[in-house]
């Protein structure tokens, strides 16, 4: 009965972040959804801290 319920539960759990991500994905805003929105913050944050490492000291 114990196994039963952990799957149960892991489950929903796999419902709801579905859901997150298709929610997160959705192109909701002009440029799309806020999951893209978040990979390009990274992108341009990796683009500039990869530049300044690569400044000569």
């Amino acid at each position: 009965m114990k196994s039963r319920c952990a799957a149960q539960a892991s489950t929903e759990f796999l419902v709801i972040c579905i859901v997150l991500a298709a929610m997160l994905g959705m192109g909701l805003g002009p440029h799309g959804g806020l999951l893209g929105a978040l990979l390009e913050a990274m992108r341009t944050a990796y683009a500039r801290f990869s530049f300044a490492l690569s400044i000569p000291t």
